[in-house]
């Protein structure tokens, strides 16, 4: 019982964490400081009452409408609600009720103890914050905010950095011997994959931000984790892609943004890439 009550309030932490991401993307697309100023219906700009706040509830008591104006507030507020608090869970499962088959950084968890689970937690709680922007701001913009992204990518190197450091000896040999080189490397290879098909299609069919997007977070991701993330990435954009062809008139011309693909890929690796390991093994 104490478990589920514990999922139930870090499942309402997580949808408030998403309705102040969505609003802080928003803001930011609109031009406007993410920190300041209230919530306001985006149709008559009335500023929203605390009860109209509660993340998920006020959405479905107001049946998807603005309690002013009546019209309807687009269903993106709960559903990036709901995938946040879905995502905070996920990773209390992941990380602390239950262990991963493969720790993302091990010698880190080994050096923290008993905190180390809510330290890798907290890590990839920050990831999947930043992760949920840049969704949002490419969904409305096709553009990717790298500045952030190159900060992500920073962190997850000195991770990376830190881990061989505490793992190893303590001598220059032994810690470059202990350096995850696949790793690297594989993060390495998803930016240039990415990078390659922004220069062969002339930035038509991708962007130099997908590029660092993909390179970022494979860094946060044990081998072969960028792999899954990459295939994932596809297989959900190709799925999204047909579906907007057929029911939404999209051709094959249409502008569809793929940074919001490779971030689902994410959490498709993260938490069933040992799962799905096995069956992609003779792709790898």
């Amino acid at each position: 019982m104490t478990v589920y009550l514990f999922a139930a309030v870090i499942f309402l932490l997580g949808a408030s964490l998403g309705s102040f991401l969505n609003a802080a993307a928003l803001r930011v697309v609109a031009g406007e400081q993410f920190l300041r100023g209230r919530s306001a219906c985006p149709h008559c700009r009335k500023s929203l009452r605390w009860f109209e706040l509660i993340p998920l509830f006020s959405f479905l008591a107001l049946r998807g409408r603005c309690r002013r104006c009546r019209e309807l507030i687009s269903p993106r507020y709960f559903l990036v609600e709901l995938g946040m608090g879905a995502y905070v869970v996920a990773l209390a499962n992941y990380f602390i009720f239950s262990a991963p088959g493969v720790p993302p950084f091990p010698f880190i968890s080994a050096y923290f103890g008993a905190v180390a689970p809510y330290f890798n937690a907290f890590v990839y709680l920050a990831v999947g914050a930043l992760a949920t922007v840049i969704f949002l701001i490419d969904y409305d913009t096709k553009l990717i905010a790298v500045s952030p992204l190159r900060l992500a990518a920073l962190v997850g190197v000195a991770l990376l950095a830190a881990e061989s450091l505490v793992g190893s000896g303590g001598t220059v040999p032994q810690i470059f011997s202990s350096l995850p080189f696949s790793q690297f490397l594989l993060a390495l290879a998803a930016a240039l994959f990415f990078g390659l098909a922004w220069l062969v299609t002339r930035g038509q069919g991708m962007g130099l931000g997908d590029a660092e997007l993909a390179g970022a977070l494979a860094l946060f991701l044990p081998y072969p984790g960028a792999i899954i993330m990459l295939l994932a990435a596809f297989w959900i954009g190709a799925a999204w892609g047909l579906g907007l062809m057929l029911f939404a008139g999209y051709g094959r011309k249409s502008r569809i943004p793929f940074g919001p693909f490779i971030i689902l890929g994410f959490a498709v690796a993260l938490f069933w890439g040992q799962f799905l390991l096995p069956y992609l093994v003779p792709l790898i």
